[in-house]
């Protein structure tokens, strides 16, 4: 584990009281799959919703998303209503869920 996904890890350990999180599958220092599958080997961030945004619309990146546990996922760009439907629908299950009953309406 590098020394910024170490710091990436403590950071989301130390704040996983928070009710979701909002992460991009692309990522600089960690994508949004390694971010999953860190949060759900820890009991206490394994239930916290997480919302993925995405520049890729296709079928497989959605479904490799759900896969490793993403609550929704979200195509850039992202309307704001879209996305606050999505965090809503998120905090309201108050566990991970699933995406065909996270995402927005």
């Amino acid at each position: 584990m590098s020394a910024v996904t170490t710091d990436i890890s403590s950071t989301i350990r130390e704040s996983y009281a928070k009710k979701a999180l909002i992460g991009s599958i692309v990522g600089y220092a960690m994508d949004g799959f390694d971010l999953l599958s860190l949060m759900r080997s820890d009991e206490r961030t394994a239930s916290i919703p997480v919302i993925l945004l995405s520049c890729l619309s296709d079928h497989d990146t959605t479904a490799r998303a759900v896969a490793f546990g993403a609550a929704d996922v979200l195509t850039k760009p992202v309307a704001l209503v879209d996305l606050m439907k999505s965090i809503h629908a998120c905090v309201a299950r108050g566990d991970r869920g699933q995406l065909a009953n996270c995402g927005p309406a």
